[in-house]
């Protein structure tokens, strides 16, 4: 083989390995992308413009970020296949840095559908683990990334903690007068007690609805115990063992749940008088939590039963 030849397989590979980094790249890019726009959208509200103005934006980013590897194809490309620009110009006064227009266009539309199909395959089927069937078809969840999916669904919880709260204690202020309520306020105590009852809860759904793997649903509860309970694990976990040691029945844990919630709020003296008017809405509670759940994985049929019974009993529209 001449040295030419040596060149040009040389060159052949550099193309090649550079649009298996860009694909990866772009694969991971997209799902990046598609995660914050998830975020974003429900975090702000966004409307329809606004998704595809951030989408858009988003896109503009990472042809920016692959730049650099895109000008090493070029060159590589004009050096071993002939390209001949339509127009050139040197950026930056780096010579081999040049924009081909023909090539430009084909690069782009090429690198991003490859990097797109990747994205979309690797979120129907997960190539890092050939035995991983962890969502059913029918429940496919927001993200495939445990850890997303974990933050998301400890800021959504606490946000039905926060409005269940706020409803007890409307409740509570028309039995009992304004003496009598010592706490009405959200706060580490009682958000202690609440997120604590309600991770029992949710790993009990979990574990009876089977979306996961159980190498995945414990990671996932893993994370949720990390994102939900934070810098509070010791005092979680006190509470923890009182509402969900395996010795305990559920209607134990419900009374104990219940007496506690009351004694914050009215304390301790009238913990049998406020406690009929939170055992109604126990049921709320835990099918709330569910909620959250299964809108993180996007179970119809469940979400479909728990609207249905939240309309029926409580006259409330989720």
């Amino acid at each position: 083989m001449n040295t030419d030849t040596f060149e040009g397989i040389f060159f052949l590979l550099v193309i090649i390995a550079g649009i298996v980094v860009i694909t990866f790249v772009v694969s991971k890019l997209f799902d990046i992308l598609v995660n914050l726009l998830t975020f974003f959208s429900r975090k702000f509200s966004l409307t329809e413009k606004g998704k595809v103005a951030l989408f858009l934006t988003g896109i503009a980013i990472i042809l920016e970020l692959l730049y650099p590897p895109r000008a090493i194809i070029r060159h590589s490309s004009k050096l071993f296949l002939g390209f001949h620009p339509i127009w050139e110009t040197k950026v930056n006064n780096y010579p081999y840095v040049s924009v081909d227009s023909s090539l430009l266009i084909i690069e782009f539309a090429v690198t991003l559908l490859i990097g797109f199909g990747i994205y979309h395959l690797t979120k129907s089927y997960d190539l890092r683990n050939r035995d991983a069937s962890l969502i059913s078809s029918e429940n496919q969840p927001l993200s495939k990334d445990l850890n997303y999916l974990a933050l998301n669904i400890a800021e959504d919880l606490k946000t039905m903690r926060k409005s269940w709260f706020k409803g007890i204690v409307s409740i509570f202020k028309k039995n009992f007068s304004e003496k009598e309520i010592l706490n009405d306020k959200f706060n580490e105590q009682v958000d202690l007690i609440l997120k604590t009852f309600q991770l029992g809860l949710v790993f009990s759904f979990l574990e009876r609805k089977k979306y996961l793997s159980s190498s995945e649903e414990e990671k996932l509860e893993d994370l949720l115990l990390a994102y939900v309970f934070g810098t509070q694990v010791n005092e979680c976990l006190t509470y923890f063992k009182r509402y969900w040691e395996p010795n305990i029945d559920t209607a134990t844990a419900i009374s104990r749940f219940i007496i506690d919630v009351s004694s914050y709020i009215v304390g301790k003296d009238n913990v049998p008088t406020s406690m009929p008017l939170l055992t109604d809405h126990i049921l709320l509670f835990a099918e709330l939590s569910s909620y959250v759940i299964a809108y993180a994985f996007q179970d119809k049929k469940e979400l479909s039963r728990i609207r249905k019974e939240m309309k029926e009993k409580y006259d409330l529209d989720l």
